[in-house]
């Protein structure tokens, strides 16, 4: 049978409890977060709450890194896209429909003053020219 992805259901976190690779103690203990289809969701937190090892598991998870490269270990939980488990995915497939973007909150004040009078779509929408993807121009 085809598994078919929603395209509305986005990506679901659920019960992912992760540690960094260099250390056995779990960094995240069972978070669970949900990101529907053109939502944009915050991950705030103190220094060392978990955030970036959140992400970064579910990202090694999706665009599977070769294995000196990953910084995560000890991954438990389920993370779907679409409403389909990862693991029923098609890597290449799965990897072209989903981005994670890191940023210190530090500099969103610094991104805010470039994108100002923009739509979020306008922010979000890839631009192919030249057969790369740009930067859209702002007039």
């Amino acid at each position: 049978a085809m598994l078919t992805a929603s395209p509305t259901r986005g990506i679901e976190v659920t019960d992912l409890w992760a540690a960094h690779a260099s250390r056995r103690a779990w960094a995240v203990k069972g978070a669970n977060v949900q990101c529907q289809s053109g939502e944009v969701v915050m991950i705030l937190g103190a220094d060392g709450s978990g955030k970036t090892r959140l992400l970064t598991s579910v990202a090694e998870r999706i665009f599977v890194p070769p294995r000196s490269a990953r910084t995560t270990t000890h991954v438990r939980g389920s993370v779907t896209v679409g409403g389909v488990d990862l693991s029923k995915w098609d890597k290449t497939q799965l990897q072209k429909r989903v981005g994670v973007c890191l940023n210190d909150v530090r500099t969103v004040s610094d991104c805010a003053s470039l994108v100002a009078g923009c739509t979020i779509e306008e922010i979000l929408e890839p631009v192919v020219a030249g057969g790369r993807v740009g930067q859209k121009e702002r007039n």
